[in-house]
């Protein structure tokens, strides 16, 4: 994408001067879109809180019976209710089927003046399901070993979950969404080092799927860090000894050495680090790169108080999860194998969610930089209070660009003085690179992985979801900091930055608000025109800028730019405008 300039405005005005007008283009967003099952994934209720043949409900319990047409042992749980600054609020509510949970099924509703205004999310048809499994955890671990090629004789430990899941059934004729009663078993065996998660058949044994299960980046003592100097931190003190543990805040912090286990092996091969004194120097703890242990803990304290301050967000779930974080392990290299060049965070079948560094083997350093460990614990806020997936298409691109967005503002928040629009500057370890993905310039040819900076082009259209995660970081450094060329789809475009604070706040909005049904950029470019609307106003300067942003990164029609029409001369004073 070719640049002409780069500039910032600060201004969010709304003039009415004499018969002269200020124009803002109103955006054309949706008002009802449905999945692929029929059933309605996002509804906005206009100004007589109706839209098409439905009203606007009265509860969300009438939105889940009335509108989704829920059956009689469905349960949408409410997790979380976020308020925002005017007395309008969230609600996050999760799916259940006569007390199992449903994957997949969640929906985030928007309430203003104590009316429902927005619904997002998914609903998945539990029809028919029987909620009690036929099978045992351990017939379901041996069916996923059987699939897996393990040998029978060998023993086998294994965490599981049971969870009901929307299986896709691809057939010559069709594509249908059913959803199955399963045990989600990860295998914790030294043979088995693939990173994935088995969903089993409750009733019938057979693997239905595999996914990932976990998201992968590239990658008050006084604590000597490999990266950011000096910094202190909070430990505490136990044993005869100091360690990283933080429990001063609401959710604990915990830094673990995981001793170059895979990272599986996370609840048996932990220990702690300690320190006898709390002066955590170099001299002490540069072996083994045990220093980055330190860069970690106070990285995730950081990360916590921001976005507690800035966004009323208390850890990545929004209720005080424990913060896991551990060094030292080995992670699935995609191929089969394992590495430490990766750093991940992992939500496990038996419900544990956690963080993972390695240190570095040829691609890295020692994983440990402040935007990395940002980008790390965004997944876990995806994971939480999105329906984006990591192993389909456009979702991969969007969850790791979102991550991408979150390693800039923390570190432009956090430590300044660094460079936010570089990715992994300070981990990188290949000669001629100068970060590993860098938002500013998604092609440059100095980073690691080069992105695309227009959707559907070259770039685009041959990488994988790295590649394609530049649409949306490059979305936000324009909506930031702004701009105006041309791009690959030959489009001129202008965007006026609004400052990394408030497009920081428009992505928070959109990203913990928004995202429950999105599955496209398209989608997407809706939800963050929605956020904007909200934290601002509708059709308000701010989001005009998130669409025209989205314009100058190939998403979306051309909204124009605000306008002044009439004379020069706006008032008595002589000033010209």
């Amino acid at each position: 994408m070719k640049k002409i300039t780069n500039f910032l405005t600060v201004f969010f005005i709304s003039i009415a001067l004499g018969g002269n007008s200020f124009v803002v283009n109103a955006q054309n967003t949706p008002k009802l879109q449905f999945d692929q099952c029929g059933y309605v994934k996002y509804i906005k209720f206009d100004g007589k809180n109706k839209t098409g043949k439905w009203d606007s409900p009265s509860s969300p319990d009438g939105f889940f019976k009335g509108i989704l047409g829920t059956h009689e042992q469905d349960e949408f749980i409410l997790k979380n209710k976020r308020e925002r600054k005017d007395d309008s609020y969230i609600e996050h509510y999760r799916q259940f089927y006569k007390g199992v949970e449903v994957e997949g099924g969640l929906f985030i509703m928007h309430f203003n003046n104590w009316k429902l205004t927005k619904a997002n999310g998914h609903y998945v048809n539990t029809a028919g399901i029987d909620p009690s499994p036929k099978l045992t955890a351990e017939d379901a671990a041996k069916s996923y070993a059987d699939y897996l090629q393990i040998p029978a004789s060998h023993p086998l430990k294994f965490l599981h979950g049971i969870v009901i899941a929307e299986i896709e059934e691809i057939s010559a004729i069709d594509t249908t969404y059913n959803a199955k009663l399963c045990y989600k078993i990860d295998l914790l065996d030294s043979l088995v080092k693939n990173g994935e998660t088995g969903y089993i058949d409750a009733h019938t044994g057979k693997v239905l799927k595999t996914q990932r299960s976990w998201y992968d980046s590239s990658a008050t003592g006084t604590f000597s860090t490999l990266y950011s100097g000096t910094k202190t931190a909070i430990t505490q003190y136990y044993d005869g000894v100091y360690n990283l543990i933080d429990s001063s805040r609401n959710a604990i912090i915990n830094t673990w050495d995981l001793n170059n286990a895979y990272y599986t092996y996370y609840a048996t091969s932990a220990v702690e680090f300690t320190d006898n004194n709390n002066d955590w120097t170099s001299a002490e703890h540069s072996a083994n790169h045990d220093q980055m242990g330190l860069d970690i803990h106070w990285a995730m304290q950081e990360i916590y108080d921001y976005f507690d301050t800035e966004h009323n967000l208390q850890s990545f779930d929004g209720n005080d999860h424990m913060i896991d974080a551990f060094v030292h392990c080995y992670l699935p290299d995609g191929f089969g194998g394992t590495t430490k060049d990766n750093a991940g965070y992992s939500a496990f079948a038996s419900g544990d969610e956690a963080f993972f560094f390695g240190d570095g083997e040829t691609i890295f350093k020692p994983l440990a930089a402040l935007d990395v460990v940002a980008h790390e614990y965004a997944h876990g806020i995806t994971h939480n209070f999105t329906g984006l997936t990591i192993d389909n298409g456009e979702q991969s691109a969007m969850n790791e660009g979102l991550s991408d967005i979150w390693g800039a503002v923390v570190e432009e928040n956090v430590a300044s003085e660094k460079n936010q629009w570089r990715i992994g500057e300070e981990v990188i370890n290949v000669s001629g690179d100068n970060c590993l993905r860098n938002i500013q310039d998604p092609e440059s040819s100095l980073a690691n992985v080069q992105m695309a900076d227009t959707y559907g082009d070259a770039t685009y259209t041959s990488g994988n979801f790295y590649a394609k995660s530049g649409i949306m970081s490059h979305w936000f450094y324009l909506l930031a900091w702004g701009g105006e060329g041309v791009n690959d789809n030959q489009d001129s475009y202008r965007v006026y930055g609004l400052g990394m604070d408030a497009a920081a706040e428009i992505v928070f909005e959109g990203h913990t608000g928004h995202f429950a049904s999105v599955d496209t950029y398209a989608e997407a470019r809706t939800a963050m025109i929605d956020a904007a609307n909200a934290v601002y106003c509708q059709n308000s300067f701010a989001s005009l800028q998130v669409a025209n942003a989205w314009y100058a990164v190939g998403v979306g029609n051309n909204p124009s730019q605000v306008t002044l029409s009439g004379p020069d001369l706006v008032c008595s004073s002589g000033a010209s405008f």
